[in-house]
């Protein structure tokens, strides 16, 4: 059995009946397993650091693999490859798993205004949605300067 094997039989046997009602009921991209995110925090604590299973763990397709893979590289983003990074922004992947991406893996890379700027000029609304959240959080950092302000409000206007 491989380590990833291994890793998706821990997701599945943390299954909880209240995750998989939650799930089904605000239409969550399948597969998944129901695995609540509090779980997952606590399998991620023995992987910690090993980036070598993002993207084994991404390409499985399951939304709590993927959620793993975030809670693995969290705190080494910036060692995660630009190519990775673009293999995971794909259409079929469900919009909190691409949320929480943009949020603790991209905002928190040293290039994040670069993937902004990336997201921002993509045709799909979700890929859209990860520039201006990106755009905020740049905002909210208070490193914005007037000039970098107005241009946005012109392009809102």
């Amino acid at each position: 059995m491989t380590e990833i094997n291994t890793i998706l039989t821990q997701l599945e046997a943390a299954s909880h009946a209240g995750t998989l009602k939650r799930y089904e009921k605000i239409g969550e991209t399948k597969p998944y397993y129901g695995v609540p995110m509090g779980a997952i925090s606590g399998i991620a604590k023995a992987y910690k650091n090993r980036l070598d299973l993002f993207a084994p763990l991404w390409q499985t397709g399951i939304l709590e693999a993927q959620y793993l893979a975030i809670q693995i590289a969290k705190t080494k983003p910036d060692q995660l490859t630009s190519t990775a990074l673009e293999t995971c922004l794909n259409e079929q992947v469900s919009v909190n798993v691409l949320d929480k991406l943009a949020s603790i893996i991209l905002s928190k890379r040293k290039d994040s205004k670069d993937w902004e700027e990336y997201l921002l000029i993509q045709d799909q609304a979700i890929f859209q949605r990860l520039g201006w959240f990106l755009r905020a959080k740049y905002f909210a950092g208070k490193t914005a300067t007037n000039q970098e302000i107005e241009e946005t409000l012109d392009h809102i206007r």
